[in-house]
């Protein structure tokens, strides 16, 4: 598990597709700061089914952050 603190844009090594997963998330506070996490699962194709793969978190400057790089990434309106 891991709180993103900031983002680095980098250039890819390759260019591919992932498969899909499914991914939860909730809000919670803690210390008076508020944050969300994300769990993303396995692959359908998995042999352990439904197991966490993956979990990160945002607080509010992270989450800004990622908010800027969606709108420039796809031309998002504020």
């Amino acid at each position: 598990m891991a709180l993103i603190k900031n983002f680095e844009k980098r250039e890819p090594v390759r260019e591919s597709v992932h498969g899909t997963v499914d991914c939860d998330y909730y809000t919670f506070q803690k210390d008076d700061q508020q944050y969300i996490q994300f769990s993303t699962y396995g692959s359908r194709d998995r042999q352990i089914k439904n197991k966490q793969s993956q979990v990160f978190q945002l607080d509010k400057q992270s989450a800004q952050e990622l908010i800027d790089i969606l709108q420039t990434t796809f031309k998002l309106a504020d």
